[in-house]
């Protein structure tokens, strides 16, 4: 990771260790790994953006310290962020522009997300690219397992449950007629499966293609 850093490489070492000794280990999900991954998904996603040079370098910085502030406390974290942000980067050369710039972005990942230009999309994107892997479950269970140990209350906690949205249920593999490929589909209810009469895929699924002829 830090050997992508061109710039500010110094800033992102010391700084990531000093998340993974002060982040309360009841932040499960808020910790230094996230941080680490957001890091690396801001990167990635800036490449499909055009996003390069100085430009890339604050939406690292941004991503370094957009979950700083529950060094602090969860309430406003984002705000606290910024400030962390500001101090830790007053004596590094970046311009006043920039750090509002930084500011923004780390603000572009408050929920609900309102980033205000192509970079803060990049940054909130990047922030909530669990959301499409095949590890949501895994994540959802960390941010669960946070939330019932900080001190919340209950009808914020209930807001966040339902917005994590995690859902209990079983995957079901269907065979197609006439094609070795098969259908992996996730349901809460498997005890109407045997009730069902058809199934409907999106225009994206990788199978329509294969399933379908001109006629259809």
């Amino acid at each position: 990771l830090l050997r992508a850093m061109n710039a500010f490489s110094h800033i992102h070492e010391s700084f990531l260790k000093r998340l993974a000794s002060e982040l309360d280990p009841k932040y499960t999900y808020h910790n230094v790994d996230h941080t680490k991954q957001v890091i690396r998904q801001v990167a990635h996603l800036a490449k499909y953006s055009g996003i390069a040079g100085r430009s890339l370098d604050l939406l690292r910085l941004a991503a370094l310290f957009h979950d700083s502030g529950y060094l602090e406390s969860p309430f406003d974290h984002e705000k606290t962020g910024c400030a962390i942000a500001r101090e830790e980067l007053k004596n590094e050369g970046i311009s006043s522009e920039e750090l509002e710039s930084i500011c923004n972005l780390i603000m572009a990942t408050k929920v609900p997300q309102k980033p205000l230009d192509e970079m803060g999309r990049v940054m909130a994107d990047a922030d909530l690219y669990y959301l499409g892997t095949d590890r949501y479950y895994f994540y959802a269970d960390k941010l669960l397992q946070g939330l019932d140990k900080i001190d919340w209350p209950q009808r914020t906690k209930e807001g966040q449950r339902n917005w994590i949205g995690k859902s209990t249920g079983s995957t079901v593999i269907f065979t197609i007629d006439g094609f070795t490929d098969q259908l992996e589909v996730f349901t809460t209810r498997p005890d109407t499966l045997f009730g069902a009469t058809f199934m409907v895929l999106s225009p994206e699924h990788p199978l329509v293609e294969k399933i379908t002829i001109d006629e259809q």
